[in-house]
């Protein structure tokens, strides 16, 4: 176990310094690997001051489903630093989290995601996008009516997001 502890120390001091998207993705790969024992650090680092230690974070806690992770990503999602990323990772960090949330597939998750929605309709629209995504993956049919009332949002990805999520939660 110490040596996974390690592992997972080195991979996430590793993220800081590549800052390259397939890199971070083959980075949660290997940190979902070593499974729940990665979970108590990795769930530490969804409170990480660098976006990229929070976005892979959040990627691998959603690949490894334990529902220990729900309460943290619901506060990373939310989570807003005022550090300039050049690829905006901050945002890539809370669409993540949003993912992750929709993967675990915990009911508790339903409600936090309706609110983020709710805000993110207004000030971040890409994260928009994927709570409606991860509302239609939990199946949970207490989102259906906030998805009808924006169903004719103006942004077309926001209606297509709130269509694919409408789809799995009616069928």
């Amino acid at each position: 176990m110490a040596i996974e502890q390690k592992e997972v120390e080195r991979l996430l001091s590793e993220v800081k310094l590549q800052r390259d998207w397939t890199f971070s993705w083959k980075t949660a790969d290997e940190l979902a690997s070593v499974g729940a024992a990665a979970i108590p650090r990795l769930i530490e680092a969804l409170g990480n001051e660098d976006g990229y230690v929070r976005e892979v974070a959040a990627n691998a806690l959603g690949k490894i489903g334990d529902r220990r992770a729900v309460g943290p990503l619901i506060q990373a999602m939310q989570y807003r630093d005022d550090r300039v990323y050049e690829d905006d990772e901050d945002c890539e960090a809370r669409v993540k989290a949003a993912t992750a949330l929709g993967c675990i597939a915990d009911p508790g998750s339903v409600e936090p995601l309706i609110e983020t929605l709710k805000y993110s309709l207004e000030k971040d629209i890409t994260l928009s996008w994927y709570v409606i995504g991860a509302l239609g993956m939990l199946g949970d049919r207490r989102a259906i009516p906030i998805l009808e009332s924006i169903s004719d949002h103006a942004d077309i990805d926001v209606r297509k997001s709130v269509k694919g999520a409408l789809n799995k939660l009616t069928q």
